[in-house]
């Protein structure tokens, strides 16, 4: 999407994405709107005839209607006449504010509903987008996009503008109410009341369109420091780093705060400016009127109209305008919002697919790769194959491709040159999108520093399962495996403790023994152990270990290590230097 694209075609992009449901609700919209507009005209059209018999009650006998409501009425008495004319005033009236009030309730519905499933389809392409795409991400932005964004283009795009459209209905049927009562007087009004918008418009464009480039700017680093902050605390008490991040947050909050005000200011002053002025100008022609008439009573009931009419314009006219002001205000917002709407997924799927059960062995063939970022190869021409039910070993220095090559076993990233089989199935056939996705089904990761969630132990165990469908039996074996069920059940809660945020109230050997068993309850074919047992010690981790090894017939185990102990039982140790590999003995590491 090219930066600097305008509002209207910014809006055009978002359309297509909103659901069927709800454009055919924003149709239902417009016609409440349209009603809305009808019924504040009519409200408007009596206010003349209420107010000329208020003031002269006989003035109604000059009218065939009013001589027809005097028969049906039964009335004898002109003077009993203000009572059913004030009744149907204020049923008009009412009517009017009733349909108001359920066109502006419908609009904050309906533009909550549209965002809520915007959100969804952004979020659901982030988490479906390519693994190295992630890699390349800024995750504050990200947050701050899909969190703070997306509400702004609630709350300053989709009800200002649907607020924009219902008032500028209504402010055009009530000038056109006013221009059938005295047109002259009406055109000029609404004149003035035009022009000073457009002026208004035009002088705030840039100070609005800056405003937004820095308001979503600022509101990334806002979001930043909280996230490396309060994300790495521990490292921020140890360096003595709180006046740092504190500081950062403090100008970054007080710079946004300062721009939000001035964007808030240019969106309401003008009806500040304007109401003072149009009284002024309703004071000015009423006194012109009762010149011309002789007196006040003949002006009165258009006066009344105008008063009205100008008291319902100044609003609708300003609410057209903060229509147009605070969707520029968070263009910005909505330009990033779409570009993660715009997330190209072939491979998306909603479906659970079944994990692929390979018979032979897993082969790289001249498997070259290299991050887009950067220019050099980190691995080169690799060649080896991994047999069904082996246990393969891999070592290697620090940045020397052990976890770049795992994530290609696990199809996360694509090789930059060459290709992966699975026993005779290339894993990145485009014509066979599917194949990669259950490829990932029959794979159980453990990385060193485990993920936990904000939940109980059984949660975190069974990860990405909703607690009805939870299989307790299977979690509880997995935690006995996983050397962690004694620990489990001694505790108050047992497997319902809340291990609080990051597995906060577990130890390092513990976090790991969790992931191990989170590993293990998916039941997978393959079972890869990235210094997965680093934090543990050595009679845990040879238990653990011992464990696993009646797993081994059925499973393929692949174990990243720096520990040679844990390397012992492997069939096969393949060592990584420099991007290239070479298989090794386990007696020659010894």
């Amino acid at each position: 999407m090219k930066k600097g694209n305008s509002l209207l075609n910014l809006l055009i992009q978002l359309i297509k994405f909103i659901d069927t449901k709800y454009k055919l609700q924003l149709i239902f919209l417009l016609f409440l709107m349209i009603l809305s507009s009808i019924a504040e005209l009519l409200s408007l059209a009596m206010v003349i005839p209420f107010l000329s018999i208020l003031s002269d009650p006989d003035i109604i006998l000059k009218s065939e209607i009013g001589k027809q409501l005097i028969n049906n009425l039964a009335i004898n008495d002109l003077d009993n006449i203000v009572i059913p004319i004030t009744l149907i005033f204020c049923f008009f009236v009412t009517l009017s504010g009733l349909i108001r009030l359920l066109s502006i309730r419908f609009i904050w519905k309906i533009s909550g509903n549209i965002g809520a499933s915007l959100s969804s389809k952004a979020y659901n392409n982030l988490l479906f987008e390519n693994y190295e795409k992630h890699l390349n991400r800024n995750s504050s932005s990200v947050i701050s996009t899909i969190s703070i964004d997306s509400t702004r283009i609630v709350n300053e795009i989709l009800n200002p503008i649907l607020l924009m459209i219902s008032s500028g209905l209504i402010a055009l049927t009530i000038i056109l109410g006013l221009v059938i009562i005295n047109w002259l007087v009406a055109l000029f009004s609404s004149l003035i009341v035009l022009i000073f918008y457009i002026v208004v418009i035009y002088s705030s464009r840039k100070k609005i369109e800056s405003n937004s480039q820095l308001s979503v700017r600022l509101n990334q680093d806002v979001i930043k420091y909280l996230q490396e902050g309060i994300g790495s605390i521990r490292d921020v008490i140890l360096s003595g780093s709180q006046n740092y991040y504190s500081k950062g947050f403090v100008k970054t909050s007080f710079a946004l705060r300062k721009k939000q005000a001035e964007s808030n200011f240019l969106t309401l002053y003008p009806r500040l400016v304007l109401e003072p002025f149009g009284i002024l100008l309703i004071a000015l022609i009423g006194t012109i009127l009762t010149i011309q008439n002789g007196s006040l009573d003949k002006a009165l009931p258009f006066l009344g109209a105008l008063i009205l009419g100008t008291q319902r314009i100044i609003p609708m006219v300003q609410k057209v305008y903060e229509g147009i002001s605070s969707s520029q205000i968070a263009k910005d917002s909505l330009e990033n919002f779409l570009k993660l709407l715009l997330i190209q997924n072939p491979n998306y799927k909603n479906k659970k697919l079944n994990p692929l059960h390979f018979t032979d062995k897993i082969s790289f063939n001249n498997v070259s790769f290299r991050y887009s970022s950067r220019k050099g190869l980190i691995l080169k021409d690799l060649n080896f194959t991994i047999k069904k039910g082996e246990r393969v070993g891999i070592i290697g220095e620090t940045g020397s491709g052990k976890s770049t090559t795992i994530d290609l076993l696990m199809g996360l990233i694509t090789p930059s040159k060459g290709f992966i089989k699975i026993d005779n199935s290339n894993l990145h056939d485009k014509r066979n999108p599917n194949l990669i996705q259950k490829w990932r089904q029959s794979i159980s990761h453990v990385p060193q520093n485990i993920f936990l969630t904000d939940s109980t132990i059984i949660e975190n165990i069974a990860f990405g399962i909703d607690k009805i469908n939870i299989d307790y039996e299977r979690a509880l074996k997995a935690a006995r495996l996983s050397q962690l069920h004694k620990f489990i059940v001694n505790l108050p809660y047992g497997y319902e403790t809340i291990i609080g945020e990051k597995g906060s109230f577990l130890s390092g050997g513990q976090k790991q023994r969790l992931g191990i068993a989170r590993s293990l309850y998916r039941k997978t074919e393959i079972l890869i152990f990235d210094e997965a047992t680093s934090s543990l010690d050595s009679k845990t981790e040879e238990s653990i270990m011992n464990s696993i090894d009646l797993l081994a017939e059925n499973h393929t185990i692949l174990l990243i290590a720096h520990r040679i102990s844990t390397l012992k039982n492997c069939n096969r140790i393949l060592n990584l230097k420099n991007g290239t590999l070479k298989e090794v003995n386990f007696e020659d590491l010894i």
